[in-house]
């Protein structure tokens, strides 16, 4: 039961957050945003499971983290993306037991992802394309080495947004970015 209401609540906060990154679309593309890049905005601290855990045991990694996914990662590779409304759908419906169901059951595999170098616009766009909430940021292997979510890319937006004439200066002026 408590796997159940802790789905529940990442699946609301994913909701919400969905809306959110629909609305800033226009503001998103200023001077500041389109400069900025995820290496300045993913979090490097990001929630991981291993493919043999439980989906009762990935439930509260859910609700310990807030994020709305989880990487699954093998052996320090990624190789899928675990994501809250599918386990939600499936364990309210009864259709898998979250205290027997392993995460490699359900897990999708060949996450979106991209680079560390990758525009924040560019980001933007791409979520909205794969109609994701969590974007995975790789480097070869693929190593997963930060991730990006709804919530992260509207704070790196507006903060990028905020900065735009001090960044646009820096990359006329002074070659910086």
């Amino acid at each position: 039961m408590g796997a159940h209401r802790a789905l529940r609540g990442a699946v609301a906060q994913c909701a919400s957050t969905a809306s959110k990154l629909r609305v800033s679309t226009a503001t998103s593309a200023s001077t500041g945003s389109s400069l900025m890049t995820l290496i300045n905005a993913m979090h490097t601290d990001f929630p991981v499971v291993d493919p043999e855990c439980t989906l009762a045991a990935a439930a509260s990694r859910f609700g310990e983290t807030g994020y709305c996914s989880l990487a699954v990662v093998d052996q320090g590779r990624l190789i899928g993306v675990l994501d809250s409304l599918d386990v939600a759908a499936r364990a309210v419906n009864g259709e898998l037991d979250p205290t027997r169901a392993l995460v490699r059951h359900l897990m999708r595999g060949e996450p979106v992802s991209c680079g560390p170098e990758t525009r924040l616009d560019e980001a933007r766009r791409l979520m909205l394309s794969e109609r994701v909430n969590t974007l995975f940021v790789i480097e070869s292997g693929p190593r997963l080495v930060g991730v990006i979510d709804l919530i992260g890319l509207l704070e790196a937006a507006e903060a990028a947004s905020s900065a735009g004439p001090e960044l646009e200066w820096n990359r006329r002026v002074r070659g910086g970015t």
